[in-house]
């Protein structure tokens, strides 16, 4: 019928101009430059307001919806649409509003997708030199610093290339920002006057110039080197954070072994300064294998027990806090566990002189301490053998200097050094160093 011939009509006429306006608005995007505003005055929000309805298409499809209508208000003026209550009732707004719903790029897949795409380009690229506008403080700042830097203190055109390196560097591009530079800026200064002395404000006019003609950077290159700059401050925060712990590790450690080595000293001048315990150093006494005394040996109870408690406390084979002064069968388990492990002759029979020797020997304990942290977790950055055996005797001396930069020296049986000389050659992941003999 005739209404719906009309309707045919319209559909084409409106095509036909949609096309058109495809050619003459989105064709040729002569007219962008004239439509950003980079003086906007608005508050920061809405300063690129423009720009955002070229990103998303609203503008074009704006200027395309104004066109139709006033196309449809033509038609309905001449009766070729509608009656006269369509004409009364008749909203621009509301049917302008449908129009850009309908018509939404977000939403249409049609021959202008590709043009929505260009502006969309053009205005992408447009807020990625707007940024790099309103970094003009950063920049002079870099140009400043730059010309503090040269014997002269001024900067030539030799030094454009090390001032671009290091303005990407200052906003971690990572190379996009140096790689879109010139390989030359001779241009900069007039012809004939290339080894003079650059000013700031000639960099800079050039250098916007530069920027307006060209798509050097986009806003995304900058969120990114943003991002990438979290990322490192995290890092040297968190590296910041595990060196401060370490070293409170470390001195935690420093003071528990200035402790532990305190209560060594003490507890081991109580047994020298002993007279049960001279009789053992000097007169070759013992104290018996079993928990019962035998013709010549010490006491099993007296006074001269609890410091030889306390030294099995201190090499963590006994609990502290028992006040016993006897000899009893867990004193007696913890004297043959840490004998067996240094191999003393006989240790069966009890506490001779040699076992009480090693016992009270500071070296000797430096060990334990330094076996405590490597059970721990510690490492140990150096190790330096060296065998001081004279005639019959073995004797080694360790040298270490832990992962804290602790030192520590002590004796060790031969049993010892094999095992940390193996260690050493074998790669070890606890010891790393070198062997001496």
């Amino acid at each position: 019928d005739l209404s719906s011939l009309l309707t045919q009509q319209s559909g084409a006429v409106m095509t036909a101009a949609l096309r058109a306006q495809q050619h003459d608005l989105l064709g040729n995007l002569g007219w962008f430059g004239k439509l950003i505003r980079r003086d906007n005055k608005a508050i920061p929000e809405f300063r690129d307001f423009d720009l955002h309805i070229l990103e998303s298409g609203i503008f074009p499809v704006l200027v395309q919806g104004l066109d139709a209508l006033v196309l449809h208000l033509e038609s309905l003026r001449s009766g070729a649409k509608g009656d006269e209550g369509v004409r009364a009732r008749f909203n621009p707004l509301t049917w302008l509003a449908q129009f850009l719903v309908r018509n939404h790029p977000s939403f249409t897949r049609d021959f202008r997708s590709a043009a929505y795409g260009e502006v969309r380009e053009a205005a992408l690229t447009e807020r990625g030199r707007r940024e790099i506008h309103r970094r003009k403080p950063q920049v002079e700042a870099a140009f400043l610093a730059a010309e503090r830097r040269t014997e002269g203190g001024k900067l030539t055109l030799v030094h454009m290339p090390l001032l671009i390196r290091q303005l990407d560097e200052l906003w971690s591009l990572d190379g996009a920002f140096e790689s879109k530079m010139p390989d030359t800026y001779d241009d900069i200064l007039p012809p004939g006057h290339e080894t003079e002395a650059i000013t700031f404000e000639a960099f800079w006019e050039w250098f916007e110039a530069y920027v307006d003609r060209h798509e050097v950077l986009r806003r995304e290159d900058f969120e990114r080197g943003a991002k990438l700059r979290e990322q490192e401050a995290h890092i040297k925060k968190q590296r910041e954070t595990e060196e401060v712990e370490r070293r409170a590790r470390q001195l935690e450690r420093a003071s528990q072994k200035e402790s532990a080595m305190r209560d060594f000293e003490s507890t081991r001048k109580d047994i020298l300064d002993n007279p049960t315990w001279q009789r053992v150093l000097k007169d070759g006494a013992i104290l018996t294998g079993g928990v019962e005394e035998d013709e010549g040996s010490i006491p099993v109870q007296g006074n001269h027990i609890p410091p030889l408690r306390k030294l099995f406390e201190l090499y963590n084979l006994l609990a502290p806090g028992t006040t016993s002064n006897s000899w009893d069968d867990t004193l007696l388990a913890c004297w043959q566990e840490w004998a067996e492990a240094r191999e003393i002759d006989d240790y069966k029979t009890g506490i001779a002189r040699e076992g009480l020797e090693m016992l009270t020997d500071l070296g000797q304990f430096k060990a334990h301490l330094a076996s405590v942290q490597r059970g721990a977790g510690g490492k140990f950055a150096v190790c330096v053998i060296m065998d001081n055996s004279q005639d019959d005797e073995e004797r080694f001396e360790l040298e270490c200097v832990d992962d804290d930069g602790i030192p520590i020296c002590f004796n060790v049986t031969k049993v010892m050094a094999d095992e940390i000389t193996q260690a050493l050659r074998g790669g070890d992941p606890a010891c790393s160093g070198q062997e001496q003999s």
